[in-house]
């Protein structure tokens, strides 16, 4: 796609404001004034070309954690579920009964959630952070040892078969109660390693959207944790190579979704900066920065001319862009039994 420079850009607002170089405090404003008006432009709409990501698999937690504080903080977040458990281990951390296969959710913060059986009556949930192993067959191998961060409470809960089960927690350290919230998801994080963040979510689908053959789509709601699907169940999973010939479980749904805004980071050479500028704001950027400039120096009615100019070669992209998309289903959504239907 068409970019210029931000030379270019810089030198442009100078044209507009007939000048050959502005003061040096004058050039901070402007830059600030640039990306203000770079962030109103990335915000206009939705599906502009250079932002838009249709359909890509992402991955999907199972379980967030929330509640931790100071040293741990790092530990809340989304957990994805990454395997399970094979027989081992003594009776500390990380022993699986026989014959048992226990779950294991493992968070981007590198911290684990598994379950740990220490008698036959006794299993209990452990947040931790141990070295796990991954098997060739999927399985997942923790190795005996005391690293336990906080444990499920035994006073009734301690054989809850899932983590979002347990009622309380405590510290075994401070052997205290500890303030750990964990709930079961179906929930796409906004970051991925080897994906592009997600700025802002526009539809969620359980198969690949957009080909061939329709594809159910989900109602999902935004936290901080990310997009958050309603009623919905993931169906495509898969064991994948994470290194050395081991495999790891995971599953996916399709996200499509627009990419996180990055202001531009020149902060000084403005004139001779080669950094990009999308090709599609290059005009509303100037105007509008040259009009809050003319704002910023009390100019009030050039700068509603200018600030009228701007708008106008914003119009322009955002018809271009609806002409584009109306042309295909990406930004459309129709409500029928057959997409919305649980299969």
């Amino acid at each position: 796609m068409q970019t210029r420079t931000y030379g270019d850009l810089f030198k442009l607002i100078q044209s507009l404001a007939g000048v050959t170089a502005f003061a040096t405090n004058e050039q901070d404003d402007i830059a600030n004034l640039i990306n203000k008006n770079f962030q109103t432009a990335y915000d206009s709409s939705q599906i502009w070309p250079r932002y838009l990501i249709p359909s890509q698999k992402r991955r999907v937690a199972a379980v967030t954690l929330s509640g931790l504080t100071g040293n741990l903080e790092t530990y809340n977040g989304n957990y994805f579920f990454s395997g399970t458990q094979s027989q081992g281990g003594g009776s500390s951390a990380g022993r699986v009964a026989s014959g048992e296969r226990n779950s294991v959710y493992v968070g981007s913060s590198g911290a684990t959630l598994f379950r740990n059986y220490s008698s036959a009556t006794s299993w209990g949930w452990i947040l931790g952070a141990p070295n796990i192993d991954f098997n060739t067959d999927g399985s997942i191998f923790i190795p005996t040892g005391s690293f336990a961060t906080y444990l499920s409470d035994n006073s009734g809960d301690f054989n809850s078969e899932n983590p979002w089960d347990v009622v309380s927690w405590y510290d075994p350290v401070a052997v205290d109660a500890a303030p750990l919230n964990v709930q079961e998801a179906t929930v796409i994080p906004y970051s991925e390693y080897g994906r592009e963040t997600i700025g802002e979510f526009i539809r969620i689908h359980k198969q690949i959207a957009f080909d061939r053959n329709s594809a159910q789509e989900y109602e999902f709601f935004v936290n901080e944790n990310g997009g958050n699907v309603i009623n919905g169940r993931v169906n495509e999973f898969s064991f994948e190579n994470v290194g050395d010939g081991y495999t790891e479980f995971r599953n996916y749904l399709y996200a499509t979704y627009k990419k996180i805004f990055t202001p531009f980071t020149t902060s000084s050479n403005y004139t001779t900066s080669t950094e990009e500028v999308p090709g599609e704001f290059f005009q509303f950027i100037a105007y509008a920065a040259y009009s809050d400039f003319l704002r910023m120096d009390g100019q009030h009615e050039k700068a509603q001319l200018e600030q009228e100019n701007a708008q106008n070669y914003l119009s322009l992209e955002l018809e271009r862009v609806d002409v584009i998309m109306n042309n295909n289903t990406i930004n459309k959504r129709f409500s029928t039994y057959v997409n919305r239907q649980s299969r």
